[in-house]
């Protein structure tokens, strides 16, 4: 590999390595300033100074590492701190603190021990647990699964229906969940009244199946004070809910616009907060149902983006010769 020259602390190298040349695309793409910058815009103010101070801990390492100026990190910093007032001296305090800050050896080795790389034999050998089904064969467990329809098509009620028959262990339409399992349904819209008659209906209609009531929890905006839930985009919002996700088997969010307000459906940049939610979620073995709009086309509203990383993809749709008469009345389609 080429040598790389620095003049000073300051100074940009001639020329990178090719191992350099990557880690300086992940310090300017999503894994580095840009992922700041929108957890900066989503933290509250009160909170800012010290997301900043994370952020730089993190972000003069891997300048480093990448061969690149000191100053590009020093620089972002102060740019951001004028953007959202945060005062001078403490921002400044806070480059010096964190540039100083060094990685001790044992900290270096112990970051190769976790990435590691395993060979294929010794991949082979490891003993890793099967996914299993939530809902067979359609949600399996740390599934990421999509529901999207037009309005009025019957999505809640699917998606209603697939809660109470992973809850309960039961069927619905063509698929069985194996065993009971613990959900969360969190609801941006709807009125809790009619939140609550629908629930009642598909209780009343099973009087047959057993029901743990603990394994369905409703967390409805209708009866969320000062605003409703809110944005899940943000870091604040996610960190209020992480609490009540500790054993959630699944999450049902109903649906992605109520809850994702300031998103912008074609925007694939703006998704990226959802998306890296939605991994840390499967990391840590929950399984996340979305419920969505479709587009006049009858694809799902906004960027395609969405779909990159789902298990399944499901689409209601109205038969050609449907009358509104009919009620609810649809086809199920699996895209993905």
């Amino acid at each position: 590999h080429p040598l790389v020259e620095f003049d000073d602390d300051n100074s940009l190298p001639e020329l990178r390595t090719r191992e350099q040349e990557i880690v300086y695309r992940e310090l300017h793409g999503i894994g580095g300033f840009s992922s700041w910058e929108r957890t900066l815009s989503g933290a509250r103010p009160e909170i800012r100074l010290d997301v900043l101070g994370n952020a730089l801990r993190e972000l003069f390492p891997l300048a480093e590492r990448a061969g690149a100026s000191s100053l590009e990190v020093s620089d972002w910093a102060a740019q951001h701190a004028a953007i959202y007032g945060l005062d001078t001296n403490e921002v400044q305090r806070l480059i010096v603190e964190t540039k100083e800050v060094k990685p001790t050896p044992l900290q270096a080795v112990a970051n190769i021990k976790r990435l590691r790389p395993l060979d294929l034999q010794e991949f082979l050998r490891l003993s890793i647990k099967p996914r299993e089904m939530l809902l067979d064969p359609i949600l399996p467990e740390k599934g990421l699964a999509m529901l999207y329809a037009a309005r009025g098509t019957g999505k809640t009620h699917v998606a209603l229906g697939i809660v109470f028959s992973v809850a309960t262990g039961s069927e619905f339409l063509r698929w069985r969940a194996p065993k009971p399992r613990r959900a969360l349904v969190i609801d941006g819209e709807m009125p809790a009244a009619a939140l609550q008659e629908r629930l009642a209906s598909i209780v009343a209609g099973s009087p047959n199946i057993t029901l743990n009531p603990a394994n369905i929890k409703i967390l409805a905006g209708d009866l969320v004070e000062a605003g409703g839930i809110d944005n899940l985009a943000s870091p604040d919002v996610q960190a209020e809910l992480d609490h009540w996700l500790d054993g959630i088997d699944l999450l049902v969010l109903d649906n992605l616009s109520s809850l994702t307000a300031v998103i912008r459906d074609n925007d694939a940049e703006s998704w990226g907060p959802i998306q890296e939610w939605l991994l840390r979620l499967r990391r840590r073995g929950i399984s996340v149902l979305i419920v969505h709009h479709a587009g006049k086309g009858g694809q799902q509203r906004g960027t395609s983006r969405r779909e990159d990383v789902l298990d399944t993809s499901i689409s209601l749709r109205r038969p050609a010769d449907y009358s509104p008469t009919e009620g609810a009345k649809f086809e199920v389609h699996l895209e993905k």
